[in-house]
């Protein structure tokens, strides 16, 4: 069974695991919060954190996770299915992100802050919402461990629950709004992306979000933004001392020839 984007997924999730863990790097650079994400308005921590982990045990449990999951790569083909895998990122967060707001909203200050700043990292949540999709599809019943048979569409919620048992700080709130996300798009909301003109359109705006919000809030290098932004500055400058008109434009070449502990979900 051909599924490149699953393969790409899994790789893309060991090559950026690799290094944080090497190096010790610490979650909160990459996390998922309420507070980071709403207060600061750093945007750009939804696609991190979904796409980073910390452990051994993590990587391994969503790399299999999954693979096992790459059915769905096979239904709807492989740009579909990158297309929505990128929806599902932003679904998934979007509903955690009204999860907490509700909840902390009605909580005394310290609970509120604990609430709003406890960050999570990881895939699962996308991964619960392909098993939704999946189990959606599926009908007659699915064993847990040999034990006892369920209706195979209650799997994801068992595995949720499962999940909650064994892993010490798994994020019950992400790896649930992964399921809501899961069902919604088995009832369709994500269907739009098996049109060419509104995956352009998703792709181009979630882009600029996320450039925009890296831009404002952190100090990644971006040449070429820096650049439009200089000689606009350089052009409004020259505007005022020349009483309205145009400055002549200046191209400045370089002498190479060319013009910078969390949950888990």
């Amino acid at each position: 069974m051909l599924t490149p984007i699953v393969a790409l997924t899994c790789a893309v999730l060991i090559l950026i695991w690799f290094p944080l863990w090497n190096n010790r790097i610490s979650p909160d650079k990459v996390c998922f919060s309420y507070a980071k994400v709403v207060t600061q308005g750093e945007w750009w921590r939804c696609l991190t954190a979904a796409h980073s982990h910390f452990d051994l045990a993590h990587i391994g449990f969503n790399v299999m996770s999954l693979w096992s999951c790459r059915v769905a790569e096979l239904m709807l083909g492989p740009w579909v299915f990158f297309v929505q895998s990128l929806a599902l990122v932003m679904l998934s967060k979007g509903i955690m992100l009204g999860v907490v707001h509700v909840v902390s909203s009605r909580l005394p200050a310290p609970q509120e802050r604990a609430w709003q700043e406890g960050g999570s990292v990881g895939y699962s949540a996308v991964i619960f919402a392909w098993m939704t999709v999946l189990s959606a599809r599926s009908t007659g019943m699915s064993s847990v461990f040999g034990l006892v048979e369920v209706p195979s569409v209650m799997m994801p919620v068992v595995s949720l629950f499962i999940t909650q048992l064994i892993v010490r700080n798994a994020s019950f709130v992400g790896h649930a709004a992964g399921i809501v996300a899961g069902g919604l798009t088995a009832l369709g909301t994500l269907d739009w992306a098996k049109s060419a003109y509104w995956c352009a359109v998703f792709l181009f705006w979630m882009s600029v979000m996320m450039v925009y919000s890296l831009k404002a809030t952190s100090q990644v290098p971006m040449p070429c933004i820096d650049y439009v932004n200089r000689a606009m500055s350089e052009r409004e400058e020259g505007g005022r001392e020349g009483g309205g008109s145009r400055p002549p434009q200046r191209v400045v070449l370089h002498p190479e020839g060319g013009e910078r502990g969390p949950t888990l979900v």
